[in-house]
């Protein structure tokens, strides 16, 4: 997610009682230091396999998040 679609949620949330849920997945992360996970289209192969790496770092300290 990126800051952009991050706004785009919030905003759905016009009474403003879930905001504090909504987070970006980078935030999860403990090797990688992106604050967005970027659009992977413009990296050509490399574009996909560094969204991949991101996204399992995320994926990891998310799990171990909600597990604690």
């Amino acid at each position: 997610m990126d800051q952009e679609n991050y706004e785009n949620i919030l905003n759905l949330d016009q009474t403003k009682q879930y905001q504090h849920k909504v987070r970006l997945m980078c935030e999860f992360c403990s090797r990688h230091t992106l604050k967005e996970v970027p659009d992977p289209y413009y990296g050509g192969q490399e574009g996909f396999n560094r969204v991949i790496d991101l996204l399992i770092d995320a994926c990891e300290g998310l799990l171990t998040k909600v597990m604690s």
